[in-house]
């Protein structure tokens, strides 16, 4: 009894000295937060690991929510293994869940959440000038300085409207992240959208997760973008590979959450 007693003790002491090495699972306490969508009545309320929420206490009603894991897991995560960080010190990615924008252009139709990024890279611009490519039922649009934004039309494999964007070819910035990561925003539905980071497997070289994870499709996306000969929207079976691992982070999303209308 009493070297049961003391090993409880050395893990307990452990658990709080080598902290960061714990995996939580989903028996974790959780945390209820509540997205409303505007006034509508409608809201999104999410149900994820307390410690996903990082180091603050946040609940209630929030406008959007940032929720943490291990860098990788966004990442080609064939297992589904969404853990909570290791530490607060440990390289993380963050899921960023909120409301869809609904900005209206006078004189236009109202947008849907899968027109309105054209919509504004477009506005108050001459027709077409900041479309850069459209192939393959891809459109690529300028988005910023040195950033472009592909926006994926219809695929068989595509339930969920999605953007990739990603930063120009430069000789100078290869192995820096801006070559190396890959920004996705997609839409649980015409109301709520999600943001995350996709990388390649140089920017998770030094991860110590443990998450098991193939990253060759960002790793195909990089190298397309760094041949100057070549063009993403020509290589569609890449695209093929950015959707069902966008359709993965849906599905987990909506596992912990649900939507709810409080209209009569």
């Amino acid at each position: 009894m009493k070297y049961f007693i003391i090993l409880i003790f050395m893990v307990f002491i452990g658990n709080v000295i080598f902290g960061d090495k714990i995996i939580f699972d989903e028996n974790r306490e959780r945390n209820l937060v509540r997205i409303p969508y505007y006034d509508s009545g409608e809201e999104l309320i999410l149900n994820f690991p307390k410690c996903n929420y990082g180091h603050r206490n946040i609940e209630g009603v929030q406008r959007s929510v940032f929720l943490y894991f291990p860098r990788p897991t966004f990442t080609g995560n064939y297992q589904k293994t969404f853990n909570c960080p290791f530490s607060k010190d440990s390289a993380t990615v963050s899921l960023q869940i909120g409301t869809t924008s609904n900005f209206k252009i006078q004189g236009q139709k109202d947008f849907t959440s899968n027109e309105y990024r054209a919509a504004f890279f477009e506005y108050g611009q001459k027709k077409d000038s900041k479309l850069e490519a459209s192939k393959n039922n891809m459109k690529i649009y300028r988005s910023g300085i040195g950033i472009n934004a592909i926006l994926v039309g219809d695929f068989k494999e595509k339930k969920h409207w999605l953007m990739i964007e990603y930063h120009d070819y430069d000789p100078h910035l290869i192995d820096s992240g801006f070559m190396q990561v890959f920004k996705i925003t997609t839409y649980l539905n015409s109301k709520y959208q999600l943001e995350y980071e996709v990388y390649t497997s140089q920017w998770l070289n030094n991860d110590d997760s443990g998450l098991k994870v193939d990253t060759k499709f960002a790793d195909d996306f990089r190298n397309v973008v760094q041949n100057k000969d070549d063009n993403i929207i020509d290589h569609p079976e890449i695209i093929k590979e950015f959707i069902l691992n966008n359709e993965s982070v849906i599905q987990y999303v909506k596992q912990n959450s649900k939507e709810v209308s409080n209209n009569n």
